[in-house]
């Protein structure tokens, strides 16, 4: 009698199982294990994430209620709350990071979903759109006292770089949630020919050089202490732009009057550099028109 095969199996076939197990093998992740394989654990966490499970008693609940199909799910059997523990506190990360990462690659060479960003992609002869930017999950202290503590709580981070025109990450980087976003900005790879968006929070100049060196291009908020000369100005068109200069960097841990009526204004820039003489060009843009545009 033929069998419909379940929707979580469905979802997982697209999980290289090949390519994991390599990384399993590589790593000697199934040393001295008898029944819950780095697999298993893998599937359990899926299922997890997918019916959105608070803690390791509701994840091993839910999948007893289902125990005559686990077989056939891939799961097999060893779950159980401790067996989740351990596998959680001694599996080697690695494994599961790689494989996230291989995922995201893959993902990258779906089809473009933006057809107004393509068609600007196409005339301005960009390589790809991405937004960099960061997400905060809150921990309780006395659940999670691995977690440095900050504001009276604890919490990770999550530093992603995500593909604008195809909706999919591109990479992430998960850090304590005392970490300053601006810190892991030379940490990303940078491709020649794409267009980055960053936050305000990654206004850091020589993250920004790497973005320029590596022949690409930014968009990012200026903030409060960065303070410049400027160089040349440009004439502008229309009520959009404000302004149009080239600027040299002088002195970022200070901040003059003429610089504040500027915080919170759109900057568009590129190869700016601590202790340079290179230039920087600058546009301002006014930020409530834009808001007004994207409104109708």
């Amino acid at each position: 009698m033929s069998q419909t095969t379940y929707i979580f199996n469905q979802l997982v076939a697209h999980i290289p199982k090949d390519s994991f197990d390599r990384l399993v093998k590589q790593r000697n992740g199934n040393a001295y294990v008898k029944s819950f394989s780095c697999w298993s654990h893998l599937l359990v966490m899926v299922w997890a994430q997918l019916t959105s499970r608070r803690s390791l008693r509701d994840i091993e609940t839910s999948l007893r209620a289902h125990s005559d199909k686990l077989y056939r799910m891939g799961i097999g059997t060893g779950v159980s709350r401790n067996n989740l523990a351990s596998a959680n506190a001694r599996r080697d990360v690695s494994i599961y990071r790689e494989l996230a990462q291989r995922m995201m690659r893959k993902a990258s060479g779906i089809g473009v979903k933006d057809g107004t960003l393509e068609l600007i992609r196409h005339r301005f002869c960009l390589n790809g759109f991405f937004a960099i930017d960061s997400s905060t999950v809150t921990l309780d202290l006395n659940k999670f006292p691995w977690s440095s503590p900050q504001q009276d709580c604890g919490g990770v981070k999550f530093h992603t770089m995500f593909d604008i025109l195809r909706g999919v990450p591109r990479s992430c980087i998960v850090t304590g949630h005392e970490e300053r976003d601006q810190t892991f900005m030379e940490d990303y790879t940078y491709e020649r020919g794409c267009f980055y968006i960053f936050d305000k929070m990654y206004f850091k100049t020589r993250g920004l050089f790497r973005v320029e060196d590596s022949g690409a291009y930014f968009v990012t908020r200026i903030k409060r202490n960065a303070v410049y000369r400027v160089t040349e100005s440009r004439p502008v068109s229309g009520t959009l732009v404000l302004a149009d200069r080239t600027i040299e960097f002088t002195n970022l841990m200070s901040v003059s009057l003429t610089e504040r009526r500027w915080l919170d204004d759109l900057v568009n820039g590129y190869c700016p550099q601590e202790s340079s003489d290179k230039p920087v060009q600058l546009s301002i843009f006014d930020s409530d028109i834009l808001l007004q545009l994207e409104r109708e």
